[in-house]
């Protein structure tokens, strides 16, 4: 595992890699951390997020920021191929979004020849909060399937 962070103008460039046995990269997480007073803003950056091996898409505008009693989110949804997950705001809801993950983008961090792969299988769901000017509710929706 490699860790690289750089603070500049008040901002933390952090990249955390995990390689396999010939170097090639297993999962990374680059990002920008940005912390205030009041405030927590984390950004991926474009080619900074890879899963079991494979490149996820991020939007270069994406964020997620936490002020206060407030969370906001631009573009922080992450898809590879069929699969995404993220959070998707807007006025009146946080809806957090999983699509055709595949857990075993999770659980082969843990890498074990003998169990290789024992966690397989994908996930559908979401789960919506209320936004500050909507009703208080929580909605939670789960599809399970043969």
């Amino acid at each position: 595992m490699k860790i690289n962070e750089e603070v500049n103008n008040g901002k933390i460039n952090s990249r955390i890699l995990l390689a396999d046995s010939v170097g090639q990269t297993r999962y990374l997480f680059a990002n920008e951390v940005e912390v205030g007073d009041d405030y927590f803003r984390i950004m991926f950056l474009p080619d900074g997020l890879v899963l079991d091996g494979r490149s996820w898409a991020v939007a270069a505008d994406n964020f997620l920021e936490k002020r206060k009693d407030k969370i906001l989110a631009r573009h922080f949804a992450f898809s590879n191929e069929s699969q995404s997950i993220g959070i998707i705001d807007s006025l009146y809801e946080h809806k957090y979004i999983i699509s055709n993950f595949g857990i075993q983008n999770i659980f082969n961090i843990v890498k074990s020849e003998k169990y290789d792969y024992v966690v397989r299988g994908n996930v559908d769901g979401e789960i919506i909060f209320p936004n500050i000017n909507s009703p208080k509710s929580l909605m939670l929706i789960l599809p399970f399937g043969t």
